[in-house]
C-alpha cells in the first residue's frame, strides 16, 4: 500500500491525537514540550485528504486528576478508532513506542505537585495492559520507510508518571478503543528538531492507520 495516498474503498477512520504541555517536576521546568509541539505542526488536512481519516488533537495538562477525567471525556466525543499518543522523555535518540503500561508505583509529583492516588490508578484494572497494535510490525515498517528520518524502538518502560498513567487508562478502553499507540519524543526545545518530530509522526501515523486497516480485514 502506498502511504502517502489511501486506496478506493478504505474505510473511514476517527483518529485522536494528543500531547503534553509544559510542566515541572522535581524542580526541572519543561516550558516547552516538544510532545505538544510536534502534534501542534501536524499537517491535519493533508492527513485528513490522504488518509481518509478525520484528525482531533488535544493538547493535556501533566496532571494525574485531570488525565483521569479528560480521557474517557475525549473517547466518548470523538469516538475515536485509533489513538497517538505523544510525551516527552530525556532518553536521547529517536521514537520510543510503548508496549505496555502498569497500574502501580507512581511514584513522582504532577504539574500540581500531586500525586496519584494510593500512587496508583484509581480504576479496577489488570496489573499491567498492553497494546493491540503489533508494535515490531509497525516499527519496522517505520523503520523501512524512505521518508523516516529519526531512530524508532518499542519499550516495555514508559515511566511512571504522568504519560504511563494516560497510557494506562487508555489502554483500559478497550470497549471503547482497540488500537491505541503511546509514543515518547526526547526532550529538546530546538524547532527544528520538533518539527522533524512532526514529520516523523506524521509518518507513523500512516503505518498505524495502514495496520489498523490490515487489523479490519483479518476480522471480516
Amino acid at each position: 500500500m502506498d502511504t502517502n495516498s489511501i486506496e478506493s474503498g478504505d474505510r473511514h477512520l476517527r483518529v485522536l491525537i494528543t500531547g503534553f504541555g509544559p510542566f515541572c517536576c522535581g524542580g526541572v521546568s519543561i516550558p516547552v514540550n516538544p510532545s505538544w509541539e510536534a502534534v501542534r505542526l501536524l499537517n491535519i488536512e493533508a492527513l485528513q485528504r490522504n488518509l481518509n481519516i478525520t484528525v482531533r488533537v488535544e493538547k493535556i495538562p501533566v496532571v494525574y486528576n485531570h488525565v483521569e477525567k479528560i480521557i474517557p471525556e475525549l473517547f466518548n466525543i470523538h469516538e475515536p478508532d485509533l489513538t497517538i499518543h505523544l510525551g516527552a522523555t530525556d532518553v536521547e535518540g529517536g521514537f520510543l513506542v510503548e508496549r505496555q503500561a502498569m497500574r502501580e508505583e507512581y511514584c513522582y509529583p504532577d504539574d500540581a505537585n500531586m500525586y496519584a492516588p494510593e500512587k496508583r490508578i484509581p480504576i479496577p484494572g489488570p496489573p499491567c495492559v498492553t497494546t493491540d497494535m503489533d508494535l515490531d510490525l509497525i516499527t519496522k515498517n517505520f523503520e523501512c520507510d524512505p521518508h523516516t528520518n529519526l531512530p524508532i524502538c518499542v519499550s516495555d518502560n514508559a515511566g511512571k508518571f504522568v504519560c504511563e498513567f494516560l497510557y494506562y487508562i487508555v489502554l483500559n478502553q478497550r470497549e471503547q478503543n482497540r488500537y491505541s499507540v503511546f509514543v515518547h519524543v526526547p526532550l529538546t526545545a530546538d524547532h527544528e528538531e520538533i518539527a522533524r518530530f512532526s514529520h516523523n509522526v506524521e509518518r507513523l501515523l500512516h503505518h498505524c492507520v495502514e495496520h489498523v486497516r490490515q487489523k479490519d480485514c483479518y476480522c471480516l
